[in-house]
């Protein structure tokens, strides 16, 4: 089968989206379809140009077997076997507009064009699938659609269940982590997404214990982040790691204590599912979107308010509680197992 997978192309950002569309390509290929990745340049903005960009798309003839659109405005893109993976559940692109710093806000009568286009479309698609609950929750809003999540799996699987340098299937990342090494809390800053860095900052400030952490991806604010981490006194338990390679990645999950997300409105639940399978528990605020999804409050990890007082309870009670910390990791690492996230099967239930 020839298959199109179309995303919007947003300038001069990493996004998560990028990454899904990458490993669906490859899983496709994988299954013997012939797998053409396009993407739609695309910069939310004045009025002129959204619409602009959306009667493009709607005049584009992208002729093959299926298209699978994962995002506005792909999903305008007519087609007569179109099947929607939404990364969002509105006409926002993952890493636009309400997380762009500076972005123009949208106007009110943009919002209802690109709404009554969403209504019109979206359910007209011939399979409709998102990547999270909270995602399916916010199509929701805009579609009145009811959709079961198609949680989709790491897309680099292999090298987050055996990163750390010498683990093997054998001796899980958890088992081959020296005890030195544990001495911090990972913080992954998401692409899109509001990262927090200084609400971070403001928990460890209140933190009883001595709580490190090692924050890995630049954050938009960060310059402003580190002079808050000063003003704070904690700079001395902090250290900033911008861009990690995803080997380099894999290996600080296996090494830390825990994983601290403090970031909101996460569309992907990777963050959580990376720490699961290095067997590491998460806190995770309760507002971090599709993260939540994955966390079991006491079981796999905590789930906390977004207030520096509450996320610093839940980080002293990780750092101090390394055996109860374990066990949670431990479980998280089942939890993930039982999901059974295969590529293999995305790209069956995305076909039909």
């Amino acid at each position: 089968m020839r298959v199109i997978i179309a995303i919007a192309q947003v300038l001069f950002r990493r996004r998560q989206t990028d990454g899904l569309a990458v490993a669906l390509q490859r899983a496709l290929r994988a299954e013997g379809h012939v797998v053409e990745l396009t993407r739609i340049p695309y910069a939310w903005g004045e009025r002129e140009q959204v619409l602009g960009t959306m009667l493009s798309c709607r005049l584009l003839h992208l002729p093959s077997d299926a298209l699978i659109a994962l995002e506005f405005p792909a999903w305008l893109l007519p087609h007569p076997n179109k099947i929607l993976w939404l990364t969002s559940g509105q006409w926002i692109p993952e890493g636009t507009a309400r997380d762009v710093p500076g972005a123009a806000p949208p106007q009110q009568a943009l919002r209802e064009v690109c709404g009554h286009a969403a209504a019109a479309l979206i359910p007209a698609a011939a399979r409709v699938f998102t990547v999270s609950a909270a995602t399916s929750h916010e199509l929701r809003r805009y579609t009145e659609l009811g959709v079961t999540p198609l949680y989709p799996p790491l897309p680099e699987a292999d090298t987050f269940q055996w990163g750390q340098e010498g683990a093997t299937p054998a001796s899980p990342l958890r088992e081959t982590a020296s005890d030195a090494a544990l001495d911090y809390l990972l913080v992954p800053v998401v692409g899109g997404c509001a990262s927090r860095i200084g609400l971070l900052l403001e928990a460890m400030a209140q933190s009883r214990e001595p709580v490190r952490v090692r924050i890995a991806g630049r954050a938009a604010d960060q310059s402003r982040c580190q002079r808050a981490a000063a003003r704070l006194g904690v700079s001395e338990r902090v250290e900033w790691l911008d861009d990690v390679a995803e080997g380099r990645l894999a290996a600080l999950y296996a090494s830390s204590r825990g994983v601290v997300c403090a970031h909101r409105g996460d569309a992907f639940p990777w963050v959580a599912l990376r720490a699961m399978v290095a067997a590491k528990p998460v806190i995770a605020c309760a507002d971090a979107g599709a993260v939540v999804e994955m966390v079991q409050h006491e079981r796999t990890g905590l789930l906390t308010a977004p207030a520096p007082a509450e996320l610093a309870a839940a980080m002293d009670a990780l750092w101090s509680g390394a055996e109860r910390a374990a066990g949670w990791g431990d479980t998280g690492r089942a939890a993930v197992e039982a999901l059974s996230l295969r590529w293999s099967t995305v790209a069956q239930r995305l076909l039909g």
